[in-house]
């Protein structure tokens, strides 16, 4: 039996493990109106940390990701015109 440890550190193919990441959130709200915009980062990392560039695998990289949703929403009041109150 292998005993083998391998550090997954910094690995984002096969595992979760990206060495960054982060959220960030933004909501504003204004009389029946509101926005929410998030942004999310994860950043670059290796497939696969037991394989070798150029041997075992050609390309071990694997860039960062930005993804950035976004919503808006207004509140509908029955009986009510105009803007604010």
């Amino acid at each position: 039996m292998d005993d083998e440890t391998v550090d997954r550190a910094g690995e984002v193919g096969l595992s979760p493990n990206p060495s960054w990441s982060g959220v960030l959130n933004l909501n504003y709200a204004r009389d029946r109106w509101s926005l929410f915009v998030q942004e999310r980062f994860i950043g670059a990392g290796r497939y696969d940390d037991t394989r070798i560039d150029g041997v075992t695998i050609n390309d071990n990289h694997v860039g960062s990701e930005d993804i950035s949703p976004s919503r808006s929403n207004w509140r509908y009041e029955p009986g009510r015109t105009g803007g604010a109150a």
